[in-house]
């Protein structure tokens, strides 16, 4: 293979070029890019590729073989001479390449002139060959400070009749990042192109590039109502909600959560859910939609409500009645965000005890993490919790939340106990949070310290060590492991027989 390998690099090179004679043969590998030869003019423009700064005088000779679509290879299935030189180009559906994108690919190697090959570059932006649009992508990115570079960017994001030049543009000027702030107002422009993609693109590009502009953010609320494309109207509600100004449009939308139209409300709410403390302004309307028709309006408004946090907490009991609400997505909604509006057990307490027997699981699974939160407050939930740790879907939740109550939740210890000899990993741990009945947890989860998972046996350690000295038969088991067990393991194990100890 060797052999193999040096014969084609053999090929590859000028005859008599050397590592250190390349340069001087610059003039040779440039003539032997228009050779007749596919094959040669490959040959060339990988070697001046791999040339790097010292070929940078045959930018315009790789700018020319931009048009060159032979040399194609591609490496799925097939022997490839590119694989051989392992050539690093990006593809789809299996790395391929040709004279065209290894030129493309070596333009920035080779530092040429930003302003002759940005705009080359730019064209490949609408090549019907996906791998060639993928290089000239990447390629690009290199020039983006460029002003050549983006001009000839925005002149395709404008004005090329193909839509995938226009798609390809958009989604360049959003890797530029900041570096495409000075052309933002062609981006704000192309949200009124005449293709529904484009527009998609060009809205999840604005927030990359910086503060919505004032001709940016009122045509993406328009585009919230762009009736020919449903699903793109989260699109620009998700450009809203990701931009760094995003208040800016929170009176317009709180003004779209009243509209007659659903889809607008949705995607109004939508907007608002995704841009958390930003959303403050909008607390009345969002607390008003908590009574929209619309389940999808009630979730969102209910998910923004949760974003808002304690300020949004006179909405609380509003969001506590949504958990009997019909629809399984305002349930979930509701929650979620609850405890993160309210501290406040009086108004906690009863939703999630009650939503411990919802049918969802994602339902029961926030309950039971809210009431952990609660910590001994939820002492009149441990008989719920109990019963949670019988379901199938919860028991991690149920258990940590019975070990975050703490000693009140002794009642638990026995149904902990058959699920710690089942070797589960939170009542493992939920035993050392309670502290309760050592008499019966400390066998336990001595017994815990030899399984087979190195989890449950650090989390056995780490309960016994909340024992204290009432642990102490296990020291004999808590030294071996100190002894034999990995870091983690080590460090509960000391701790424990130094807790033990005092």
């Amino acid at each position: 293979m060797r052999i193999l390998v040096l014969g084609v690099l053999a090929f590859l090179l000028p005859s008599g070029a050397g590592a250190r004679d390349l340069p001087e043969h610059l003039q040779d590998l440039i003539a032997e890019t228009r050779h007749a030869d596919e094959w040669v003019r490959l040959r060339a423009v990988l070697a001046l590729r791999d040339l790097g700064k010292a070929a940078q005088p045959a930018g315009p000779a790789l700018i020319e073989r931009l048009k060159d679509r032979d040399g194609h290879t591609k490496t799925r299935g097939s022997f490839s001479l590119i694989s051989l030189i392992a050539i690093d180009l990006p593809s789809e559906g299996g790395q391929q390449s040709c004279i065209a994108s290894v030129a493309a690919d070596a333009l920035p190697r080779i530092g040429a002139d930003p302003a002759a090959a940005g705009p080359a570059l730019a064209e490949l932006l609408a090549d019907h060959e996906s791998y060639i649009r993928a290089v000239a992508h990447n390629s690009l990115i290199a020039y983006r400070a460029s002003p050549e570079t983006r001009a000839a960017i925005v002149a395709v994001l404008r004005e090329h009749p193909e839509k995938r030049g226009r798609i390809g543009a958009a989604r360049l000027l959003k890797s530029f990042g900041a570096d495409a702030r000075p052309v933002e107002g062609a981006l704000a422009d192309a949200l009124l192109d005449r293709e529904k993609d484009v527009r998609a693109a060009a809205a999840l590009a604005l927030p990359a590039v910086g503060p919505l502009s004032d001709r940016a953010w009122p045509r993406l609320v328009e585009n919230l109502k762009d009736r020919d494309l449903p699903w793109g109207t989260c699109y620009a509600a998700r450009a809203l909600a990701a931009a760094s100004n995003a208040e800016v449009a929170v009176p317009s939308l709180a003004k779209l959560l009243e509209h007659r139209d659903k889809d607008l409300r949705r995607a109004a709410g939508e907007a608002l859910a995704g841009m958390g403390a930003k959303a403050r302004e909008a607390f009345p309307a969002l607390k008003n939609a908590l009574n929209d028709k619309d389940e999808v309006v009630r979730g969102h408004a209910v998910e923004a409500l949760g974003n808002l946090g304690p300020d949004a907490s006179e909405a609380a009991p509003d969001v506590a009645a949504l958990f009997k609400d019909r629809r399984n997505l305002v349930r979930i909604a509701a929650s979620n965000s609850l405890q993160r509006m309210t501290s406040d057990p009086a108004i906690l307490l009863e939703p999630y005890r009650r939503a411990l027997k919802d049918k969802l699981k994602g339902v029961q699974a926030a309950a039971a993490k809210a009431l952990g939160q609660l910590g001994p407050q939820a002492r009149p939930a441990v008989p719920d919790l109990i019963k949670a740790l019988d379901l199938d879907e919860v028991p991690d939740e149920a258990a940590a939340a019975l070990g975050a109550i703490g000693p009140d939740a002794e009642p638990a210890v026995p149904t902990l106990i058959k699920l710690v000899q089942r070797g589960h990993r939170a009542s493992t741990a939920a035993l050392g949070g309670i502290g309760r009945s050592p008499e019966t947890c400390v066998p336990v989860l001595t017994a815990a310290l030899a399984h087979d998972d190195w989890v449950v046996r650090t989390h056995a350690a780490e309960a016994l060590a909340a024992f204290g000295p009432r642990a102490k038969s296990a020291v004999p088991a808590l030294k071996t492991l100190a002894e034999s067990g990995g870091a983690q393991e080590k460090k509960a194990a000391d701790e424990a027989l130094r807790r033990i100890r005092e």
